[in-house]
């Protein structure tokens, strides 16, 4: 998931146009496809939320914005509670710190 998000942000407008980079549809897919593997319960509003972000008919800078802020709104909150916290307590453990 991290290499994917990392993939997003570099779709975002204050960076120039790569040529080969995977497209913002795809990424977003390949995110939500991780987050299921990491709860699939708890994914399901997330799924939906960038389904919708995803869906939208906008150029692939403007998308990347959209998903990469909702990303970081909602991802903290989702680890916390991913697996009962589980995921939580064990990047806690490795010096990670969620806010």
């Amino acid at each position: 998931m991290a290499y994917n998000v990392h993939l997003l942000g570099d779709q975002q407008p204050d960076n120039r146009i790569f040529v080969g980079v995977a497209n913002v549809n795809t990424l977003v897919s390949q995110i939500i496809i991780s987050l299921r593997m990491l709860d699939r319960t708890k994914s399901k509003p997330l799924e939906k939320e960038l389904t919708i972000l995803n869906k939208q008919n906008i150029n692939s800078h403007e998308k990347a914005t959209l998903v990469m802020n909702y990303l970081k709104k909602a991802v903290p909150n989702f680890i916390k509670n991913a697996r009962n916290g589980a995921i939580y307590r064990r990047l806690s453990k490795k010096g990670y710190i969620i806010k």
